[in-house]
């Protein structure tokens, strides 16, 4: 199970290089295309090698800083935009020392760093700003996606163990009938010292409190319609209205009365 938890974050990790990859050229080949701050005098290959270079080298800073940095730092500091902006402004500084140094590579190209720096670093913090927006939304959503994923996977693990649960205390008062009585559960009458028990498979009559039998059934899909009688929702096939008078017929054809005292009740579970 875990070597394939593991198998799976290495796919979705491949996918999201991959995605950020090519991110990254399309970048690359739009600026190129554009040829900003006077390169137009420049050849499309080296423009493009010089762009994605810069971008990508701008990735290798900006993404560690204020993709992981930041919900790092998110611990320790509740906002989490506020926590971008510091590790924004952090990995825009570290660009605008490094930005010259590829400008140089590319084009022998020397300028005095302390005038420059400010420049530099205002037009990184801009164009990183967006980009790191961009991916802390994306990053936001796709959190935000799979915790409401695990929420709803609980959720779902935990009315399948309910359901678990109430089948087992279901069982427990089926496995009190004899073998052949035994099946889906229509309806309980009490008699005197009684309770006849109707099923798909016929009636029987158990020795114990109506009460009693109520108690283990508290967690069925069912509810009392009378002082003396209950019945399973699943049982009901229709409702029998006569001025005041409402009587439940069971799939068995056996007529249920319903007092007024659990009108109510029988009306909220929607029978009528």
């Amino acid at each position: 199970m875990n070597i394939k938890k593991q198998q799976v974050r290495h796919t979705d990790k491949v996918y999201e290089l991959r995605n950020d990859l090519t991110v990254l050229v399309v970048i690359s080949l739009f600026l190129s295309f554009l040829s900003p701050f006077g390169m137009t005098e420049t050849t499309w290959y080296k423009a493009l090698a010089f762009w994605f270079t810069t971008c990508f080298v701008g990735y290798l800073i900006y993404r560690p800083l204020v993709g992981i940095g930041a919900h790092y730092l998110n611990k320790f500091i509740s906002n989490i935009w506020l926590c971008v902006a510091i590790c924004l402004v952090l990995a825009s500084a570290i660009m605008a020392f490094t930005a010259p140094v590829i400008v140089l590579i590319f084009f022998d190209f020397q300028f005095n760093l302390s005038e420059q720096f400010f420049s530099v670093f205002t037009k990184s913090l801009v164009i990183g700003g967006m980009i790191s927006a961009i991916s802390t939304f994306k990053s936001e959503a796709i959190r935000q996606k799979k915790l409401l994923e695990q929420s709803q996977h609980t959720q779902l693990q935990q009315e399948q163990q309910l359901a678990e649960f109430n089948n087992k205390e279901q069982d427990k008062f089926i496995q009190l009938l004899p073998i052949e009585k035994r099946g889906q559960l229509y309806c309980l009458e009490m008699d005197d010292h009684y309770v006849k028990v109707y099923t798909d498979k016929g009636h029987h009559m158990l020795l114990m409190r109506f009460k009693d039998a109520l108690a283990m059934l508290e967690n069925h899909p069912g509810l009392q319609t009378h002082r003396s009688w209950w019945v399973s929702l699943d049982a009901v096939s229709s409702v029998e209205k006569q001025s005041r008078k409402v009587t439940l017929l069971l799939k068995n054809q056996l007529s249920v009365p319903v007092s007024r005292t659990y009108q109510n009740e029988v009306k909220e579970a929607g029978l009528f």
